[in-house]
C-alpha cells in the first residue's frame, strides 16, 4: 500500500491526511470535544462503517467520558450504519470482520442499556441500521462537517477499511462540500434495516447476533 500524501497546512493546522482510524483517533476526539464544545441545538453524528472495529471502541470511550462531564452535552443523535453479517456476501467481503461486527453490535447495545437513565436525561438518541452491498466508504461526519473518510480496500479476497488511508474534508468549499454530499448519499444507502431506533432494540438485532442460517438470505 503507498504512503498517504504529505499535504502542506500552515503551521499548527491538524494533518488532513492519516494512515489508518487509529492514528486519525486523536484529530477525530478533538474535532469531536470542539463540536460539543460549541453547539447548543441538537448535535448530530453520522458513523458509516464496515464491522466498526476501529470506530466503535473509540466512539465507546468518548461517549462514556462525555456521560462522566458535569453537565453532560443535551441532545445528541448518533446514526451508525454497518454491514449486515447475515447477508450472504458478508463473510466473502470481510472475513472475520463478520464477528466484529456482531461484537461492535452488542458494544451498542450494552452502551445503550448500561447508561440508559442518563441518556434519556441528557435526550441522547442512538440508531443503528445495516445494510446489504459492499462497502466502499467508511468514516465519520461531525455535523454538516468535518468528514473523517476512507474507502474499502482488498486484502487478497478479504475487504478490509480502518486501516486504510483517512482523509478529513470540510465543507469551506466545492470539493469538501461534494465529499460531505458523497458520504451522506452513501449513509442514507446504507439505513436498510433498522436494529436499534431512539435507543430502543428491535428484534431485527436480535437476528443480526445470530448465525445466519442456509437458505435464510431469500437470495439477497
Amino acid at each position: 500500500m503507498t504512503a498517504p500524501v504529505q499535504l502542506e497546512k500552515p503551521a499548527g493546522q491538524a494533518p488532513r491526511c492519516f494512515m489508518g482510524v487509529p492514528e486519525a483517533a486523536p484529530s477525530i476526539t478533538q474535532e469531536l470535544n470542539a463540536y460539543f464544545a460549541r453547539s447548543h441545538g441538537r448535535q448530530t453524528i453520522r458513523i458509516l462503517g464496515i464491522a466498526l472495529f476501529h470506530l466503535g471502541p473509540l466512539m465507546d470511550a468518548f461517549l462514556t467520558q462525555q456521560l462522566l462531564r458535569q453537565p453532560p452535552p443535551r441532545r445528541l443523535r448518533i446514526d451508525i450504519a454497518l454491514i449486515d453479517r447475515n447477508w450472504r456476501g458478508s463473510k466473502r467481503l470481510t472475513g472475520s470482520s463478520s464477528q466484529a461486527a456482531k461484537f461492535s453490535l452488542r458494544r451498542i447495545m450494552s452502551f445503550i442499556q448500561e447508561h440508559q437513565e442518563e441518556m434519556t436525561r441528557c435526550h441522547w438518541s442512538i440508531n443503528v441500521y445495516s445494510y446489504r452491498y459492499t462497502p466502499h466508504l467508511f468514516g465519520i461526519l461531525i455535523k454538516d462537517s468535518p468528514l473523517f473518510v476512507g474507502r474499502s480496500f482488498w486484502d487478497g479476497n478479504v475487504l478490509r477499511g480502518g486501516s486504510n488511508e483517512i482523509e478529513v474534508f470540510e465543507n469551506r468549499d466545492a470539493h469538501g462540500s461534494q465529499k460531505i454530499a458523497e458520504f451522506k448519499g452513501w449513509f442514507e444507502k446504507s439505513k436498510q434495516r433498522p436494529l436499534i431506533l431512539n435507543n430502543k432494540i428491535l428484534g431485527a438485532a436480535s437476528c443480526f447476533l445470530r448465525r445466519r442460517e442456509p437458505g435464510n438470505d431469500r437470495g439477497r
